[in-house]
């Protein structure tokens, strides 16, 4: 009798690893090496880093927002964040792989979840949802507004990083809603390495982009 409980107890510890071993693993890492760069600008994570899941990058929601010039209220009730910039309303439900921006619903490879008590979503969802651009380099993060958004908000003079796509015609679109040759010198003049490389762009260059004339 003792006999076959020994043997039964082994076989439900047998099954209960096999079902462990089985099971899909979950990599979740906190990275501080990831950088985050919005129209130029780093931002600075206080409480809780991106992180990465399953090689998904996934962003405190409130830091990335304020950059973009949004204001993030938290309803705790319903466990929902929400997200207002002038005509622009996104929704963030925790738990829901669902982004709602202004009435338009967007999937998210991952759902929405708290992580060291702040919001996280994939940052991939702010490519989709609104009018950003999303770069990847290495470990740095570019999200840089399209032209007629930035253009329009931007304070100069400012910092731009090249990222892969760069040219000098599309960064002085970005910034002045205009490629003309006029504005790639200004970027030309305040930058002297570029002179020396026959205006030569290379990723992970640190641009300055100076405010215009008077005038202007």
């Amino acid at each position: 009798m003792i006999v076959k409980k020994v043997k039964k107890a082994l076989i439900m510890m047998l099954v209960a690893m096999f079902v462990v071993a089985a099971a899909p693993l979950t990599n979740v890492y906190a990275s501080d090496d990831i950088r985050v760069i919005i129209n130029g600008v780093q931002v600075t994570f206080a409480y809780q880093e991106p992180v990465i899941i399953n090689e998904i990058v996934l962003i405190p929601v409130r830091e990335v927002a304020e950059h973009m010039g949004f204001s993030v209220y938290w309803d705790s009730d319903t466990h929902q964040v929400f997200l207002s910039r002038a005509d622009d309303l996104a929704i963030i439900q925790i738990g829901s792989d669902v982004l709602i921006a202004n009435g338009v619903n967007y999937t998210m490879c991952i759902p929405a979840q708290i992580i060291g008590g702040r919001t996280m979503i994939p940052i991939t969802a702010i490519q989709d949802a609104t009018c950003y651009e999303l770069y990847w380099d290495s470990d740095i993060v570019t999200i840089a507004a399209q032209a007629q958004d930035i253009a329009s908000n931007v304070e100069l003079p400012a910092v731009h990083l090249v990222v892969p796509g760069d040219y000098l015609r599309s960064i002085a679109l970005l910034y002045y809603g205009s490629g003309d040759i006029f504005y790639r010198e200004l970027i030309i003049n305040a930058n002297p390495a570029l002179e020396h490389r026959i205006n030569m762009l290379f990723v992970g260059d640190v641009l300055t982009i100076p405010a215009l004339p008077d005038g202007y």
